[in-house]
């Protein structure tokens, strides 16, 4: 157990609210998660009551909201400005061909609803900037960071940290993935931002392995999930925090890295 956490814990305890009623399908639906230790009734009830908002609905964000749907929460919030392009459906299994040309959150929304109706979604679509993310974002109780740009990430960042918000990020370039979570009073993202060779490259110029992008996706969902269920049973549940995960598809190596304070 990370005994950083804990003042914060509280906070996320204090800001949840009722988003989303519990019915008996939606029990029978994640009856295995609540099988789990650590889980059980009140870890349901506490993802219900969830709030959780993702920023770029790319291979990374659908892999993340794809099984955060899947699980339930309270609500979910989808923020991202761009189209699908044919280009991008090799690593959207969520999606089919008659998508390309949609809005990337409205085409994400609905597959989510398709196999889950009591879900609740939000659609943005709009570009995140200093002037538009207080407005779009401070309702929630856990921010998801699957952009592929650094200048959103360290503005997600920044923010985060001085409203106190949990943030997941994670991101997928070539055959290298990683996932890491910054709590407010926990090392921050420019712990791990000075390091060589983060800054280069993109998806357009390198190219990304499919199935990184979903690991790297369901990886994040299983940290989000885990925090959330930490708040009510501390002792079952370890996060990354602090901790930065290296993924090599390339090679097959997986590390596990601490992270320094800034």
């Amino acid at each position: 157990m990370h005994l950083i956490l804990q003042p914060h814990l509280r906070q996320i305890n204090r800001q949840l609210k009722v988003t989303s009623k519990v019915t008996p399908m939606s029990e029978l639906r994640h009856s295995r998660y609540g099988l789990l230790a650590g889980v059980e009734t009140e870890g349901l009830a506490r993802q219900y009551q969830t709030h959780i908002t993702l920023i770029g609905c790319g291979g990374v964000g659908q892999a993340v909201t794809g099984m955060l749907g899947a699980a339930g929460n309270g609500c979910l919030t989808l923020i991202d400005p761009e189209h699908i392009t044919l280009s991008n459906i090799s690593r959207l299994p969520l999606m089919q061909a008659s998508d390309v040309g949609r809005p990337k959150v409205e085409a994400l929304a609905d597959a989510i609803r398709r196999n889950h109706p009591e879900q609740r979604v939000i659609c943005l679509q709009e570009i995140i900037s200093s002037r538009t993310l207080d407005g779009l974002c401070s309702k929630t109780n856990i921010m998801i960071d699957a952009t592929d740009n650094w200048p959103t990430r360290k503005l997600l960042a920044t923010y985060c940290r001085e409203k106190k918000i949990p943030l997941v990020s994670g991101g997928a370039l070539a055959t290298d993935g990683w996932v890491g979570m910054f709590m407010p009073d926990g090392p921050p993202l420019e712990a791990w931002l000075g390091q060589p060779g983060q800054l280069a490259d993109t998806c357009e110029s390198v190219g990304v392995l499919g199935p990184l992008v979903g690991i790297v996706g369901n990886w994040m969902a299983m940290e989000t999930l885990k925090l959330i269920w930490q708040s009510s049973n501390p002792t079952r549940w370890q996060t990354l925090t602090g901790r930065i995960v290296y993924i090599d598809g390339r090679y097959s190596d997986v590390r596990i890295q601490p992270l320094g304070n800034a």
